[in-house]
């Protein structure tokens, strides 16, 4: 199985990516500048300037809430096309089973999930064997 295909290809928003940084001066609002480049820019055309940064949260949050729903999306395939490749059904034990290897594995990603995962879903066969 070719985990790369469950990787996230969007990267994670940064909440940086969301702010705005406005220049005032007399109360007059000289500019704004939205990445690194147009606030330094800014910054060098207006040196005496108010600055004041705020942050679209509405905008994060949905950004935050589109990643995670396509991060949720691609684990479940992943948990779903590995209960096939190991011949186990989608149960209450082989979820459980599942658990265990996620919470062992993960930081090491889905290849090492899915190993871990293999070793454990000997279990499934052995629990009906033995509990039949």
């Amino acid at each position: 199985m070719n985990n790369e295909i469950y990787k996230n290809q969007k990267p994670r928003p940064r909440k940086a990516e969301f702010n705005t940084t406005f220049f005032y001066s007399g109360g007059k609002v000289l500019g704004k500048g939205s990445n690194l480049e147009e606030v330094r820019a800014l910054r060098l055309k207006h040196p005496k300037a108010v600055e004041e940064t705020t942050c679209d949260e509405d905008a994060y949050k949905a950004a935050m809430r589109e990643f995670e729903e396509l991060r949720t999306k691609l684990e479940a395939m992943f948990q779903k096309n590995l209960f096939q490749d190991n011949g186990v059904p989608d149960n209450e034990f082989t979820q459980r089973l599942y658990r265990i290897a996620y919470n062992q594995s993960h930081d090491e990603g889905f290849n090492a999930i899915a190993d871990t995962f293999g070793e454990l879903a000997e279990l499934h066969d052995l629990a009906k064997k033995v509990y039949g």
